[in-house]
């Protein structure tokens, strides 16, 4: 289980998380079984925002995740064809309470 705070910093500490996460998925993990990762929108580096979220390894670890109930995707609210290239952040909340993003998620446009 990986998490990381999208107020951590990018430079700092989320590309390095996320470059663990893509090397490990590299050597053969595989995502919802030997590794979950959440990319976790406004949360810093710090014992409060930890604490919102130390549940989830707990439940990884010594409980039971349980079964997908919904997904949000964080992102801009528009896209356009030129300008900087838009990231995106599918999260999946489980009954359980745990939370991850999905790193296989797929996209389409409604409304081209």
């Amino acid at each position: 289980m990986m998490d990381v705070g999208e107020a951590e910093g990018y430079t700092v500490l989320e590309k390095h998380v996320r470059s663990a996460v893509d090397t490990s998925l590299e050597a053969g993990f595989r995502q919802g079984d030997d590794l979950w990762y959440y990319y976790v929108p406004g949360s810093g580096h710090n014992q409060k925002d930890w604490k919102a979220r130390v549940h989830a390894p707990l439940l990884y670890f010594f409980g039971d995740v349980g079964s997908p109930i919904r997904v949000e995707l964080n992102g801009p609210e528009s896209v356009g064809l030129t300008g900087a290239c838009p990231s995106f952040n599918p999260i999946v909340h489980y009954d359980s309470g745990f939370v991850a993003t999905d790193l296989d998620g797929k996209y389409e446009v409604d409304d081209p």
